[in-house]
């Protein structure tokens, strides 16, 4: 019985040896339709190790990003696959084999900057962020597939109305305070006191509660003062623009130009329309630049 199963071992051991000389071990299961000598040329080119060429004809995600001149795979030349990915090692074996510690994202197109450096591979790489419908049917786990959009990974709390360049007012650090928006760019630039006034003040939006949220998408209309100023002037300018006589520097100074004095319960005629402004209101102070007048 002994020498049975002596004989036995040394059979198996021969038959393994044998295997090797053709195969160094099982495929990965992703392969695995590959498997046997009548596919190794599907793989190899005859007598030497895979180029990575071949792996192009059944990757096309990988071709698709190599045409297009993009991608990680681009960036890192291709086509030696077999630097990052080996097999037969196993059904169970992973395919791709690399120090993820010393990766370097940048050549993938997409830096990880602020927050994103800290998020470990898997809470991005996953099936519900891939975008790619080619590759999101494979359903298998994969890095490729991404959208560097934000709004790829990320809700879009402005609901699509400031367009998708998340970048323009946020950043990768943190989503408040919105450290890259210029209020300049918009249509209502902040001059004189509205420097001064606190975002929430304006950007208001009411919630189901009758509270009130800051929201970029509580602007009020900006035509006039009126929507978050009360007008001291009652009907008899209501016919003007708050801006036709006043500055946003300050409610008592007054545009000397073009100020209507008509409107007034003193008309100015005779030589009374020739005198200064600052002959009769001398309160206060001084108009600057002779253009606006502190009542």
């Amino acid at each position: 019985m002994r020498r049975f199963v002596t004989i036995a071992v040394v059979a198996v051991s021969q038959m393994r040896i044998a295997f090797a000389q053709f195969s160094p071990g099982e495929l990965a299961r992703a392969h695995e339709k590959l498997e046997g000598m009548n596919h190794c040329a599907d793989c190899h080119e005859v007598g030497k190790e895979i180029s990575g060429v071949k792996c192009l004809t059944c990757h096309l995600e990988i071709k698709k990003d190599l045409d297009l001149k993009r991608g990680y795979h681009f960036a890192v030349g291709g086509s030696n696959c077999v630097t990052c990915h080996k097999d037969h090692m196993g059904k169970d074996a992973r395919i791709t084999v690399f120090d993820r510690s010393h990766f370097d994202h940048t050549k993938t197109g997409f830096a990880l900057t602020g927050k994103h450096a800290t998020k470990a591979c898997d809470d991005c790489h996953t099936a519900k962020f891939v975008k790619d419908p080619e590759i999101a049917k494979k359903r298998r786990k994969t890095a490729l597939g991404l959208n560097a959009a934000c709004i790829s990974c990320h809700e879009d709390r402005h609901r699509g109305v400031l367009g998708t360049d998340c970048n323009s007012c946020h950043s990768t650090t943190a989503w408040k305070p919105a450290s890259n928006f210029d209020h300049s760019k918009t249509k209502f630039v902040l001059l004189g006191k509205h420097r001064a006034v606190a975002c929430d003040k304006c950007h208001k939006e009411p919630t189901a509660g009758n509270e009130s949220r800051t929201s970029i998408l509580g602007t009020r209309n900006f035509t006039d003062c009126t929507p978050c100023h009360t007008s001291q002037h009652g009907p008899k300018f209501s016919s003007q623009t708050c801006m036709s006589c006043h500055a946003p520097t300050g409610w008592n100074e007054v545009r000397e130009q073009q100020f209507n004095h008509d409107l007034t319960n003193f008309k100015l005629r005779g030589k009374h329309a020739s005198v200064k402004c600052q002959d009769c209101h001398k309160t206060n102070a001084k108009a600057p630049s002779g253009r606006v007048l502190k009542l």
